[in-house]
């Protein structure tokens, strides 16, 4: 209190990247959640503390082979070093040293083994946006079946599946943004809290247009982040698999989102409309 006023708890926010520089699902959640603890009835003092730079030094690739250079000397996976970089735990315990925040908030499973380095007086929940290791798994499932590299992956695989079961037992508190994602953690880590909080949206909606006839084309819209691969996946498949057994001009298919110009050209029912 401050002459007799309540005031709400003072919340450390630690991201891997500030989420007003992000494109993409896991921007939008943490922007939402933040938000959220801003808000009565919580009124949090939320302090967001982004450990990448909002200016990164190298590109996105050169910072994930980077990543895994530095994993072949260490315990840490390579997706955890990441979102680590140099220096970013030492500014993080500077920042936790002032004394004061009342809670963390460690946004994303790859960073939840920050937990074991806060100090045990300060309560830490976690933000899960995904199954980290299944993700992983799922995505360098070719990978692994290449002869020397494979190895390599494989090993980094078993390295985050410590590192997540470790982050997961130090937290006192998980949000989790699917409920699927919820129950699996949930039976990683037995006895923690969890709660399931699907991303809001406060935009005003638009008011909704009358309703039309649905004739020929169909029009579909596909809007996602499309340098993430499971839409570059759900994409492909709708290209290589669904739209050749369609009868020409039946369908139209509309992509919104960065980086859907990867697929121009594709198919004469693809029309990229790009950001919006």
């Amino acid at each position: 209190t401050a002459r007799g006023v309540v005031t709400g708890p003072r919340v450390l926010f630690v991201t891997p990247v500030p989420p007003e520089t992000a494109f993409g699902g896991g921007a939008r959640s943490t922007s939402a959640l933040v938000r959220l603890l801003r808000r009565e009835p919580v009124g949090a003092d939320v302090e967001v503390f982004p450990l990448a730079s909002r200016t990164p030094r190298w590109p996105h690739r050169m910072r994930r082979a980077l990543a895994a250079l530095r994993s072949l000397g260490s315990r840490l996976p390579s997706k955890s070093l990441f979102h680590l970089p140099v220096g970013s735990r030492r500014r993080l315990s500077a920042v936790v040293a002032r004394g004061r925040h009342d809670l963390v908030l460690l946004d994303g499973g790859d960073v939840f083994l920050l937990a074991r380095r806060l100090p045990s007086r300060l309560p830490v929940l976690g933000v899960a946006h995904n199954d980290e290791s299944a993700l992983f798994e799922a995505q360098t499932r070719d990978l692994r079946r290449l002869p020397v590299l494979g190895r390599l992956v494989a090993h980094d695989l078993r390295k985050l599946r410590r590192a997540e079961g470790e982050g997961l037992g130090a937290l006192d508190g998980l949000l989790c943004v699917s409920r699927d994602d919820e129950e699996v953690l949930a039976r990683r880590a037995p006895g923690i809290e969890t709660l399931a909080l699907p991303t809001t949206f406060e935009e005003a909606r638009p008011a909704p247009e009358a309703r039309r006839e649905i004739g020929r084309p169909l029009e579909l819209g596909f809007l996602a982040k499309y340098s993430w691969w499971p839409n570059v996946d759900a994409v492909n498949w709708l290209i290589d698999r669904v739209l050749p057994e369609v009868p020409e001009g039946a369908v139209r298919v509309r992509l919104y989102g960065p980086g859907g110009e990867r697929f121009a050209g594709r198919h004469p029912a693809i029309l990229v409309r790009g950001l919006v």
